[in-house]
């Protein structure tokens, strides 16, 4: 993690520092500055008046800052040590991962429906979140469609303001949900995420459309 960290720091790539509060998605877009790896490992970043009120917001929760780095795919999370209007500081982060990029443009997106078919059943759903890479939808514990497998290939209707794309999907993971975890979300149930499978430009741009109308 150290060698992906360092060849970016104080380059002027994308940072996007992010965290989920009250069940929305907040980002903020911020600098790697440096890399401190001596007594106390810290990362230092900076940002841009714009972008400093939505960096108080990410750490009024538990003060962990979730960042992603689109250029090398690092996704890690960090504990805050100082943010000033200059500067933040956090601890050096002690887990990482190599990301499947689909954190980049997602936006919340209940406001979307989306039909689901599998195994020759149909459900519609209100989409929790969307990407040009993929959606998540959350199925109450009752429903059946909540064991959908991963690796399991379905078929999804999304429908936004008149808008209608027909998307082969591919489930990539599911997580339980908790009553109220998300502010949306007040049942328990099963958070499943899709990703798209071989979208095309046309559909691609319409999904950016409707990512650019949700921000």
């Amino acid at each position: 993690m150290e060698k992906l960290l360092s060849e970016i720091a104080g380059k002027g790539y994308e940072v996007i520092a992010w965290n989920f509060i009250a069940g929305h998605f907040v980002k903020a877009d911020v600098l790697l500055d440096a890399v401190v790896t001596s007594r106390k490992k810290e990362l230092h970043f900076k940002f841009s008046n714009s972008s400093h009120q939505m960096l108080k917001e990410i750490v009024s929760g538990s003060g962990k800052i979730n960042f992603f780095i689109p250029f090398n795919g690092l996704l890690f999370t960090s504990e805050l040590k100082k943010l000033d209007d200059k500067k933040l500081i956090t601890d050096y982060p002690t887990e990482s991962e190599l990301h499947d990029r689909r954190l980049k443009d997602r936006v919340e997106a209940l406001e979307v429906k989306i039909s689901i078919k599998i195994r020759d059943r149909l459900v519609t759903k209100s989409c929790f979140d969307l990407s040009s890479g993929g959606f998540s939808v959350v199925f109450m514990a009752s429903e059946n469609f909540s064991n959908v497998s991963e690796g399991e290939e379905v078929e999804a209707n999304i429908r936004y303001r008149g808008e209608t794309i027909l998307l082969l999907a591919r489930n990539v993971g599911r997580k339980k949900v908790a009553p109220y975890q998300y502010e949306s979300i007040p049942y328990a149930g099963n958070r499943a995420s899709f990703e798209f499978i071989n979208i095309n430009a046309k559909e691609r741009l319409l999904l950016n459309d409707i990512i650019e109308t949700l921000r």
